[in-house]
């Protein structure tokens, strides 16, 4: 596959979810996908047939699709190439091993991209704007004043650069290279499974945006106390809540480590945050 058609099937494969519907899910984006490199492959009646084919109902991750679409353009090249007594058994072995490898590779990308990722790329962009002066995200409500919003353009220009660009720069580079590994895998379908070791991915990633929510969430406390207590006049009360939300952060990630389950650690850490607020 030459460089001309993984371009232009990375361009409309940004476009999968376009035509999204409930009867075919991401067929028709699919189908629009594999147009370049099947006009490469097929002409006349040929050509609609095998857009016909690929008419057929198909799911997964979208910045996964690279793997899936790539293996099959490999696959349909190869198909071509044989008699055609042999041909409709290789399109049934092509429609099964594409939604086959269409559910492997959803349940990675999902879990990655959009419980993970989406998540660390929203926690970045609160911390760069916390470093660029604007912490006002964290201020309670009776911190609001005339000036609240008055802060410069570019700090929040770079707030939201970090958390899209660096979120959206890996899953582009995912759909890019996921079409040509999956035009190298021909007929694997796990396919894209081993490009990466996604649950060591996944593990750090989830710790690493772990240790980032407590940071943000040290942060708001900081604000919110700043306010509500050092205003107040009640510098050395002010420890207590500040050490709770440490406690209850390295409280958290040991819980996470022996394997407890999130939601007892958040339901925690919503008791803990309103004892350090009752306490301030």
């Amino acid at each position: 596959m030459d460089k001309l058609i993984q371009a232009r099937t990375f361009m409309r494969m940004l476009l999968l979810q376009g035509g999204w519907n409930f009867e075919g899910m991401q067929n028709l984006g699919f189908a629009f996908a594999m147009r370049p490199a099947l006009a490469r492959i097929y002409s006349g009646e040929r050509l609609v047939a095998a857009m016909r084919r690929h008419m057929e109902a198909f799911n997964t991750q979208p910045f996964m699709a690279g793997f899936a679409l790539g293996l099959v353009i490999r696959m349909e090249e190869l198909a071509a190439a044989l008699p055609p007594d042999l041909q409709e058994a290789e399109f049934k072995r092509i429609s099964v091993l594409k939604r086959t490898l269409g559910s492997v590779t959803a349940a990675i990308g999902d879990r990655f991209f959009w419980g993970t990722a989406r998540a660390i790329g929203f926690v970045i962009l609160l911390l760069v704007w916390w470093a660029g002066g604007f912490s006002r995200w964290a201020d309670s409500p009776w911190a609001l004043d005339e000036n609240y919003y008055t802060v410069h353009w570019k700090v929040l220009v770079a707030g939201l650069a970090a958390g899209v660009v660096i979120y959206n720069a890996f899953s582009l580079w995912i759909r890019w290279r996921g079409i040509s590994y999956g035009y190298k895998c021909a007929s694997d379908s796990t396919c894209g499974l081993d490009y990466l070791n996604w649950q060591l991915l996944i593990r750090y990633s989830r710790q690493a945006g772990f240790v980032m929510a407590i940071l943000a969430g040290l942060l708001y406390f900081h604000t919110l106390l700043s306010v509500s207590v050092y205003s107040a006049g009640f510098t050395a009360g002010a420890l207590r809540p500040v050490l709770l939300a440490v406690g209850a952060g390295l409280a958290a990630v040991w819980a996470r480590r022996k394997g407890y389950s999130s939601v007892y650690l958040y339901l925690l850490a919503v008791g803990l945050a309103g004892l350090a607020y009752s306490i301030a």
